[in-house]
C-alpha cells in the first residue's frame, strides 16, 4: 500500500513537471517552408516537438495584419502525438473559413507556443494582349480574335472572352470549357466569332467590345457599307482605257469588295477581271482604282456600244463611240452615269459558320 501511495505522488510529481514544461516557450515552434509566397501558392506550416518528452500535436490559426482571424483547419490535431524532435507539416491553400482565396498581405501563422509571419505577394498580371483581324466588320461578316502572350516568359491564362455592348451588357459568351492553361512567349490563341449572340440572333450595327481578363478591343458592326463608284468619264473612245474608281465614302474603315464585271447592254458579261475581289482596310474618303482596256475574257476589243460596270455597291452605264469617232469629253466625271444600287446589282451572301478554337504555338 505504501509503495503504491510513493508511485502515485512519483507520477503527479513527472506530470506536475511536465505541465512546467509544456507552458514554457520551447516546447513547440512553428515555421514554414519559406517568407514569400505567389498567390495561390501552397503554404507549408511546420509544427516542430522541441521537448524531451512526446507532445501532442497542436493545432494552428492564420491571422491577417489587423488580428483577425480568416483561417482555422477543420481538424483534431490532438490525436497526433509528435516524438522529441519530430515535425509535423501542415498545407494552408491560402483559403480563408469560406473557402475563397484569401488577398495578397502579411498574415501570422500562430499556435499556443509560437507564431510566424509570412507575406502573400500580389499577383502580377500576364501580359496578354487582345486584337481583331480589324476594327470595322458588315453585318453577319465573321470576326477573328487573338489573344497574344506579349510577355517574354510563359504565362497562365484563361481561355474565355466575352462581347460587350455600348451600355456594358454581355450579349454573348462562348458555350466552352473554361480552362487555364500556360502559353508561351509569343504564342497566341485564336477565335472566330460569327457575330451571333446568346440568343441565337445575329447582333444589330452598333459598337461593341470584345473583353478578356486582361485586356479588351473595341470593333463597330456595320449595316451597309457606304462605297462609291465611279468612272473617269461616261463617253470613251473606241479602244480608250476606261478608269473605275472605288471610295469609301463612309465614317469607318472597311475591307471594300471590289470585284466588278462588264456587261453589254442586253446584260451578258462580256468581261470578268482576275484579280483579288477584297481590299485591304480602306480608310474613309480613300480610294482604289482598277482599269479596264475595253476587252473582253479572250482579249479581244469589245464592239461600240453601251455598257455597264457592274460592282456589288452599284453599276455605273459607259458607251464606247466606234471606231474615228471622237468624242473629245475633255476627261469628264460620271454625270449621273453612277448607278448606285440598281443595274444587276451583286449579291454577295455570306453564311458564317462558327469555328472552335485555333491554338498556335
Amino acid at each position: 500500500m505504501k509503495k503504491m501511495a510513493i508511485m502515485a505522488i512519483t507520477m503527479l510529481t513527472m506530470v506536475a513537471v511536465l505541465s512546467s514544461v509544456v507552458n514554457a516557450n520551447s516546447i513547440a515552434s512553428v515555421s514554414t517552408d519559406k517568407k514569400e509566397y505567389e498567390q495561390r501558392e501552397n503554404v507549408q506550416i511546420l509544427i516542430t516537438n522541441n521537448c524531451r518528452g512526446a507532445l501532442a500535436l497542436c493545432d494552428y490559426s492564420i491571422q491577417n495584419e489587423n488580428g483577425e482571424n480568416v483561417y482555422t483547419p477543420k481538424i483534431v490535431a490532438y490525436s497526433t502525438i509528435l516524438q522529441p524532435g519530430e515535425i509535423y507539416t501542415y498545407i494552408w491553400t491560402q483559403t480563408d473559413d469560406n473557402g475563397n482565396m484569401v488577398v495578397p498581405g502579411t498574415y501570422d501563422v500562430i499556435i499556443d507556443y509560437d507564431s510566424v509571419q509570412i507575406t502573400i505577394l500580389a499577383a502580377e498580371e500576364p501580359n496578354v494582349g487582345l486584337v481583331t483581324d480589324k476594327s470595322d466588320y458588315l453585318v453577319e461578316q465573321n470576326i477573328l480574335i487573338t489573344m497574344t502572350n506579349n510577355d517574354d516568359k510563359y504565362v497562365i491564362v484563361s481561355n474565355e472572352y466575352w462581347v460587350e455592348d455600348a451600355k456594358g451588357n454581355v450579349i454573348y459568351t462562348p458555350r466552352m470549357v473554361t480552362f487555364f492553361r500556360p502559353l508561351a512567349p509569343g504564342a497566341f490563341i485564336e477565335y472566330t466569332w460569327n457575330q451571333i449572340d446568346d440568343q441565337g440572333k445575329y447582333i444589330a450595327p452598333g459598337a461593341y467590345t470584345v473583353c478578356i481578363l486582361q485586356d479588351s478591343v473595341r470593333i463597330n458592326i456595320i449595316d451597309t457599307p457606304q462605297i462609291e463608284v465611279v468612272t473617269d468619264k461616261p463617253i470613251y473612245d473606241y479602244g480608250e482605257s476606261v478608269q473605275i474608281t472605288f471610295t469609301n465614302v463612309g465614317d469607318y474603315t472597311i475591307s471594300v469588295c471590289t470585284g466588278y464585271f462588264v456587261l453589254d447592254s442586253n446584260g451578258e458579261i462580256v468581261y470578268t477581271p482576275n484579280m483579288i475581289a477584297f481590299t485591304p482596310p480602306l480608310p474613309p474618303g480613300s480610294s482604289i482604282e482598277y482599269t479596264w482596256d475595253q476587252t473582253v475574257d479572250d482579249g479581244t476589243q469589245v464592239l461600240p456600244g453601251t455598257y455597264i460596270i457592274c460592282t456589288q455597291h452599284g453599276s455605273v452605264t459607259i458607251d464606247i463611240t466606234a471606231p474615228n469617232q471622237n468624242t473629245n469629253n475633255g476627261g469628264l466625271t460620271n454625270n449621273g452615269h453612277s448607278n448606285s444600287g440598281t443595274d444587276l446589282e451583286i449579291q454577295q451572301i455570306i453564311t458564317p459558320k462558327p469555328v472552335g478554337p485555333r491554338i498556335r504555338t
